[in-house]
């Protein structure tokens, strides 16, 4: 398999085990697994093309060992994306940050937002807000009011400008 090169801003595509669930208790040799993977994909990646190199993997674990009964199938597909950076966008973002007295920089995320669903209907959308995304979706997620109201007055100057035309 040809290897594709690396993406200028979030490099490689991500792979992870999210659940594995089998066994019926400690003492006995399982007699199934299921096992959910996420491969979180590129801007450009086709689900199908992800899906054939899921199942070459498959079919080569299968060939070494053919006691493995296993199949696999597609669950959600959710498409990778991005903004050029030097969109209108992006940049009034940065301003809008710098002038706030913030150091800004574009980053990569390989977190699945919303934002993919708007840019696949032509609609140019970032992920940018206050807090760690470190915190996100945790048991005590929050952000100090701080970083609330600066990310308003932030948010602020660039709609207003955006507006201004």
């Amino acid at each position: 398999m040809k290897e594709e090169p690396p993406h200028p801003l979030l490099g490689r595509p991500s792979f992870h085990a999210g659940t594995i669930q089998g066994g019926s208790a400690p003492s006995v040799y399982p007699d199934q697994c299921k096992l959910v993977l996420e491969r979180r994909t590129l801007p450009g990646e086709d689900a199908s093309a992800v899906l054939i190199q899921f199942q070459n993997v498959l079919d080569e674990v299968c060939d070494r060992d053919p006691s493995i009964e296993a199949s696999l199938s597609k669950g959600l597909f959710r498409p990778g994306t991005e903004v050029p950076a030097d969109s209108s966008l992006v940049q009034g973002l940065l301003a809008a940050a710098e002038e706030e007295g913030l150091i800004s920089k574009v980053e990569p995320m390989t977190a699945w937002v919303d934002a993919a669903f708007l840019n696949e209907a032509g609609v140019p959308a970032v992920c940018f807000g206050p807090g760690s995304i470190a915190q996100a979706h945790s048991a005590v997620e929050w952000v100090p009011a701080a970083e609330l109201e600066l990310g308003a007055r932030i948010l602020t100057r660039f709609a207003r400008r955006f507006l201004a035309g």
